[in-house]
């Protein structure tokens, strides 16, 4: 498991996706291929009512975000409530998408200390305008990039629900084994700079201690 340096748009298509992936801990407990995973979670339903191709490419991606030594030396479990697994996932997803990293550490950060404590749509479109990987995409790309970093950090906690093109800045309930668990995957993932997954939920490095 490593820290993801190149961007991609893989949350186009997925986003924080926290109930997909509670089920997909609970359920995929051996180390297959992502194809034979796919064809049981469709056999057995595990995602409800959405296609085979959906199944098979949400399987793929949770098994990038979560990958079985990742699972088994985690001990991946749905935790107390959903608010920690909904941490798990944000953490996860900041480790795989670099956009995403950037986008809850610093862009946020510097959200927090403007003139109102709120995010925008087009302000976020306008940072994603400004990301070198993004230079050459489609207004209509950028537009729903920005859209989809609002929604996963919405459902990470990190900003109300209310409202579809402003929110409030939030910052998330983070318990002792949350720390510990964010402890534990920066170290497994060899990480050298844990701060954007600090800053990201209001803490410090002396906090994390």
């Amino acid at each position: 498991m490593i820290e993801v340096s190149v961007p991609h748009t893989g949350l186009l298509r997925l986003g924080l996706a926290t109930a997909y992936s509670v089920i997909f801990w609970s359920r995929a407990t051996e180390d297959i291929p992502a194809a034979e995973i796919a064809r049981t979670a469709e056999e057995q339903g595990w995602f409800g009512d959405i296609s085979s191709s959906r199944v098979r490419y949400v399987v793929r991606q949770l098994q990038k975000r979560f990958p079985y030594p990742a699972r088994k030396l985690l001990g991946f479990q749905p935790r107390a409530g959903s608010g920690q697994d909904a941490l798990v996932c944000h953490w996860h997803l900041q480790l795989n998408d670099p956009l995403y990293r950037h986008y809850t550490s610093h862009y946020l950060l510097g959200c927090w200390s403007g003139p109102t404590t709120s995010v925008t749509l087009d302000g976020t479109e306008q940072w994603v305008r400004g990301r070198p990987s993004a230079r050459e995409w489609k207004a209509n790309t950028q537009r729903r990039m920005a859209s989809g970093l609002m929604s996963a950090a919405t459902e990470a906690g990190l900003m109300s629900k209310t409202g579809r093109e402003e929110r409030e800045l939030k910052l998330p309930g983070v318990q002792s084994s949350d720390r510990d668990y964010l402890k534990e995957l920066i170290l497994l993932a060899g990480v050298e700079n844990g701060d954007p997954y600090l800053a990201s939920v209001g803490r410090s490095p002396e906090e994390m201690k």
